[in-house]
């Protein structure tokens, strides 16, 4: 039987190597885990950001685009004024005809260039002013509303008394895809 002298040595002379090694693997998972979860966590709170900016900003840009859209007198085939002679609505873009407040007309064009949306008008240089960035899609359709019901006129825009328009933008690694439109108010029927 071992004294009390040789029990205390035994409880006093500390850990194993085996035992370090095995609670340094454990605190080492601990880490990485911790590491991981907060790296997904801040990888989606910067996607959940980037979705709310290019949301925030097509909306910005669509609404100044929809307000002369909305002015227009017409949706315009194919362009006589200034810069936007022989530029006409299709898919790709849309060309109105817009009243000044002056009485004086202008043609308006909104359409995607390297991926930047602009609106140019009839006396600016040629690609216009850049109003989003980012754009890797755009669709333009024409439909004629009247009462109470609505066709697409794609193939016969000058026919239009309503446009709608389809963009799709990338910031990063979110695309987000936004549908807008607007009734041309002078051709309004009723």
């Amino acid at each position: 039987m071992a004294g009390p002298g040789v029990r205390r040595a035994r409880r006093m002379r500390g850990v194993s190597l085996v035992e370090l090694l095995a609670v340094s693997g454990i605190m080492l998972f601990i880490v990485v885990a911790t590491f991981q979860l907060f790296r997904v966590g801040n990888y989606q709170a910067s996607q959940g950001r980037d979705y709310s900016q290019i949301q925030t900003e097509t909306r910005q840009a669509l609404r100044p685009a929809l307000r002369v859209i909305r002015a227009a007198k017409s949706v315009v085939v194919n362009g006589t004024m200034g810069t936007l002679s022989g530029q006409s609505s299709t898919a790709a873009q849309l060309v109105v005809l817009v009243a000044r407040s002056d009485g004086t007309e202008v043609l308006c064009r909104y359409h995607v260039y390297q991926g930047t949306l602009y609106r140019q008008t009839s006396g600016d240089a040629a690609p216009g002013l850049a109003m989003l960035t980012g754009v890797t899609g755009v669709m333009w359709h024409y439909y004629v509303t009247s009462a109470g019901a609505r066709t697409l006129t794609d193939g016969a825009p000058a026919a239009a008394n309503e446009v709608t328009v389809g963009l799709t933008v990338m910031r990063g690694n979110v695309y987000t895809s936004t549908n807008a439109g607007a009734s041309l108010r002078v051709l309004s029927p009723g």
